[in-house]
């Protein structure tokens, strides 16, 4: 085993443990999203039909309708359910990238350890290429969370 190789199984774990992290709070953040969203709807409508029952002057109807057409606008172009599940699903998928590399970590000297690193690597690559916008926030906060769990489980 070479440091070189040490090191490259390092980075690849720290990337893995990274982005499995970052997707799933991607993930739950469009879910959080979208339900709002739902609720939004769900008041404003209410309340088109109340003053509609309640006969009250029709421009706080339309009022309520514009903004429930927005927000069902808005939610069709933003599509935040789809985009959960596209992020829960790369979350996944990195996850057990994640034990491919803890694998290869225990395993430094294994013979085919650089073919299966670059396995691993080309995998990732795959799994992470898709269409949502990159939080850099998030991406940092991700990447220190999983540097620290990685430093407490395996560099001790």
């Amino acid at each position: 085993m070479t440091t070189q190789h040490r090191e490259r199984v390092w980075y690849g774990m720290l990337d893995a443990e990274r982005l499995t992290r970052y997707y799933l709070r991607l993930a739950t953040r469009f879910e959080r999203y979208n339900f709002a969203l739902n609720v939004v709807i769900a008041i404003f409508s209410l309340g088109a039909a109340a003053v509609l029952l309640a006969e009250l002057p029709q421009w706080i109807s339309a009022t309520l309708f514009f903004v429930v057409a927005g927000a069902v606008i808005w939610m069709s172009y933003a599509n935040y359910s789809k985009k959960h599940a596209i992020a829960l699903m790369v979350s996944k998928q990195c996850s057990e990238t994640v034990l491919g590399w803890r694998q290869l970590w225990y395993d430094l000297d294994a013979p085919n350890g650089a073919e299966r690193a670059s396995d691993l690597e080309q995998r990732l690559n795959e799994i992470t290429d898709v269409e949502l916008n990159i939080d850099d926030k998030l991406n940092q906060s991700c990447a220190e969370e999983a540097y620290e769990v990685c430093q407490a489980e395996y560099a001790g």
